[in-house]
């Protein structure tokens, strides 16, 4: 017994942390005097501006991959100030992408690793059935993805997005229908129905195979109420 409430709160910590985070913040504050904005991310490039310190600023997007300038390791940031825009070295900027969640995401690779740790965690939830907690979480991920779809950085990978939203979709009736809510359950399930069958999902499924097994969730909740 103590083994499974110690699963319960591993799986519902787990959720919360991959499928759930504040709006999306893509400002950061310069935190060196005399900051240059570079025409591109090199240090040699002409300068477009400079900033000052404590200016605040929005972050337009990020180099994929980390630099190592005169002893510091971090990215380049494309930001935009005062109708201008160009390129700053982390180190001079304290983006809110240094905290978690969603507002760190910049490349597709951190995306699909973020969607992926969240389907990981639905599938936890499913197969020990705690549908109520299936039900909080899906919710949750829909969330984020509809957030991730308007933001100005992350909605240039609305494609990759939509397995992933279909995933949660699927997870969210099947937690309805877990619950004997068969109601939502069926509501959800006829709005997948609309889509391709053939539809691959990120955990290696089509859509048509989890609909199929979502028929026999809510077959089964409707004999046992009877």
């Amino acid at each position: 017994m103590k083994h499974v409430i110690v699963l319960v709160i591993v799986i519902v910590i787990g959720i919360a942390a991959a499928g759930h985070s504040s709006a999306l913040e893509r400002g950061a504050i310069v935190i060196g005097s005399r900051v240059q904005m570079h025409e591109s991310a090199a240090g040699d490039s002409p300068a477009v501006g400079l900033l000052s310190e404590g200016a605040a600023v929005d972050i337009l997007g990020r180099k994929p991959k980390p630099v190592d300038i005169e002893g510091f390791t971090d990215y380049w940031y494309l930001i935009g100030y005062r109708g201008k825009t160009g390129w700053v070295f982390g180190q001079f900027i304290s983006p809110s992408t240094k905290a978690t969640g969603l507002a760190r995401i910049f490349t597709t690779a951190e995306l699909i690793d973020y969607c992926d740790r969240a389907v990981r965690n639905l599938v936890d939830i499913r197969n020990a059935g705690f549908y109520d907690a299936l039900i909080d979480g899906s919710g949750r991920f829909i969330a984020d993805v509809g957030e991730m779809s308007q933001d100005p950085i992350l909605s240039a990978y609305v494609k990759e997005l939509e397995p992933y939203r279909l995933f949660a979709t699927w997870s969210l009736s099947a937690g309805y229908a877990g619950t004997g809510d068969i109601k939502n359950a069926e509501k959800i399930k006829k709005q997948l129905q609309t889509y391709n069958p053939g539809a691959l999902l990120p955990d290696g499924t089509t859509l048509g195979a989890r609909i199929n097994e979502l028929d026999k969730m809510i077959q089964g909740k409707s004999e046992t109420t009877q």
